[in-house]
């Protein structure tokens, strides 16, 4: 090392969350960061497909994740040689899991800290007087969830940290922007045990029971004699969608069980070949979604399938995974299952795809590439696998980031702690809660994909219905401050826990004419004062009062601090939203 050690613990430290698309990584031209596809090893690893590698491999999407049930680790990457490196970014998936952190170097068989933190939740760059090593750790000290890292980089000194101007919106995204609000369904034949397998309870989420319990395929595939779902309607399942303001719904047409929820001609192992029920789901869903104006679209587990002696994730019946012929696989089942989907049941909105072990970015491109060649309309999540083919990126389960992200994303939570149904799971989260999740995501860019995990006998929980209408509801007077939304202009949070802000147009930005939406969980009093003003207004009202009675305002001479008298008491129980209106 060049820099001795009390040296570089002296270092000034700069430490620069980065926000949205203003201090991004240049995408042209790009710095190739020191460590980019050399040799590094972790503490631990997640499964097949979060390897180490996959945290210097230049790929934003990809990402190293530690054992289930770590929460803490390390990232090592071996440079070849002494390297000089003056900076470092780290790209942790976007909501806040490391609690503390440290990058460090090793100068005679020891390890020295260059750098520290608390939290990272999204993009970090770390700025220090350089130092030379060949090598260099991300260690992970505490962490509230497992550790999850997209990238982490080393630059040499001179690296530029600059501008990257966000992508133009894809056209076919514009169904998706406007919508804001779905609704998921987790329903299987895990919906029957129901989280508990032979008496046993297993605190592991529902449709995982069969991974959770180690359950032969054979054991579980008696399920399918049982599962004769009476209460199922799918009329009334988009019914509520519509009466809770949702714009699309997602099915799970086949979950990491391997059992499809429509009538598959590719696999028997299927509800209407394998079970006494005989009736095709997906078909009813299409037609009644269709009376309801709901977006269809369908969640499919292309990689993870317990039930097939080469398909991901069952090494207590099969094989490890990396003995599987994984291709036959794809080839014979998870394809041509795919393409009946979009083959049979109309126009599609989306497919989720889900936990891509294995799923290469060849793999990957031949479920692209299907897609495009039958509905080229059909939007692709992330979570597809490895080579970037996506149409936007799904955070985490129930991960809500706490900063601006550009581009378009979605976050998929559950309205309870599981996602398929679970007998003794009765956490559920009220209107409020949701409420402000769903305003909050709109808030930084995103989308709210909100899930229900309906019964063994095909009937959603009354406490979802209810709270779920009861949002609807409110979306009913306010759903313009949501409904093709703009993220804030003000910062990621507005400055405050309970409150929030939206904008219409999609796009608008200050010196354009539109509207700002200040979301107020929590009454401010009388008087709504604001900084950070950088336009004319024009008026201002409470979305909630029918007659749109204008407020007393004042605008600060320099015309960059607004205050707005508002009424004596809140105009909802949920979230008063006050528009103002920009000339």
């Amino acid at each position: 090392m060049k820099h001795t050690l009390i040296a570089s613990l002296a270092a000034l430290i700069t430490s620069l969350a980065v926000t949205g698309a203003e201090t991004r990584l240049p995408a042209d031209p790009q710095p190739t960061p020191l460590s980019e596809g050399k040799p590094v090893k972790a503490s631990t690893v997640w499964s097949a497909g979060y390897e180490a590698a996959k945290a210097n491999d230049g790929d934003d999407e990809s990402r190293w994740g530690a054992a289930p049930d770590a929460r803490s680790g390390w990232l090592e990457v071996d440079l070849g040689q002494d390297t000089e490196v003056a900076f470092v970014v780290i790209k942790e998936l976007a909501y806040q899991r490391t609690k503390a952190f440290a990058v460090e170097c090793k100068e005679g068989g020891n390890w020295h800290e260059i750098a520290t933190g608390n939290t990272i939740a999204g993009e970090k760059v770390l700025k220090f007087t350089p130092v030379t090593a060949r090598y260099f750790r991300l260690h992970i000290k505490a962490a509230s969830d497992v550790p999850t890292i997209e990238e982490f980089q080393l630059y040499a000194p001179g690296a530029k940290i600059t501008a990257r101007a966000e992508k133009p919106r894809d056209p076919k995204l514009k169904w998706f922007d406007e919508a804001k609000y779905g609704l998921f369904i987790n329903w299987g034949l895990y919906s029957i045990p129901a989280g508990e397998w032979n008496g046993k309870p297993y605190d592991n989420i529902g449709e995982w029971i069969m991974h959770s319990a180690k359950i032969p395929v054979k054991e579980y595939e008696q399920l399918a004699k049982q599962f004769n779902p009476g209460k199922f309607n799918a009329e009334e399942w988009a019914q509520l969608a519509e009466d809770a303001g949702m714009k699309y719904l997602v099915f799970d047409c086949k979950h990491h069980d391997g059992f499809a929820l429509y009538h598959s001609e590719i696999s028997k192992y299927n509800c209407y070949d394998a079970t006494p029920w005989k009736r095709d789901p997906m078909k009813e869903l299409q037609a009644a979604c269709d009376r309801h104006h709901i977006k269809l679209c369908f969640y499919y587990s292309q990689a993870t399938d317990w039930h097939e002696p080469n398909g991901g994730m069952n090494n207590w019946d099969f094989k490890p995974d990396n003995e599987k012929d994984f291709d036959q696989y794809l080839r014979d089942k998870s394809l041509p299952q795919v393409k009946e989907l979009l083959s049979n049941y109309g126009p599609i909105g989306l497919i989720w795809f889900d936990v891509p072990v294995m799923m290469s970015a060849q793999r990957s491109k031949l479920f692209a590439d299907l897609v495009h060649s039958i509905q080229p309309a059909t939007l692709i999540n992330s979570r597809l696998g490895e080579g970037n083919l996506h149409d936007y990126q799904s955070m985490g389960d129930n991960e809500i980031p706490h900063r601006v992200i550009s581009g378009a994303w979605e976050t998929a939570a559950t309205i309870n702690d599981t996602w398929g149904y679970k007998k003794n799971d009765h956490n559920w989260k009220q209107p409020d809660n949701i409420t402000f999740k769903l305003v909050d995501i709109v808030s930084k860019g995103g989308n709210y994909l909100l899930n229900v995990g309906p019964m063994g006998d095909g009937s959603i929980p009354q406490p979802s219905q209810d709270i779920l209408r009861k949002v609807g509801k409110w979306l009913k007077v306010n759903g313009e401050a949501v409904y093709g939304a703009g993220k804030t202009p003000f910062g990621d949070e507005l400055g405050k826990s309970d409150w929030r802000c939206t904008v219409q147009p999609l796009d608008w930005a200050w010196g354009k004419p539109g509207k700002l939406y200040f979301h107020l969980f929590k009454w401010p009093g009388g008087q709504f004062n604001l900084t950070g003003v950088n336009g004319k207004i024009k008026q201002s009202y409470m979305l909630a009062d029918p007659e749109r009675k204008l407020l007393g305002m004042e605008l600060t001479a320099a015309g960059d601090k607004l205050t707005v008298r508002l009424p004596e008491k809140a105009t909802d129980e949920i979230d008063s939203v006050l528009c103002v209106e920009v000339e």
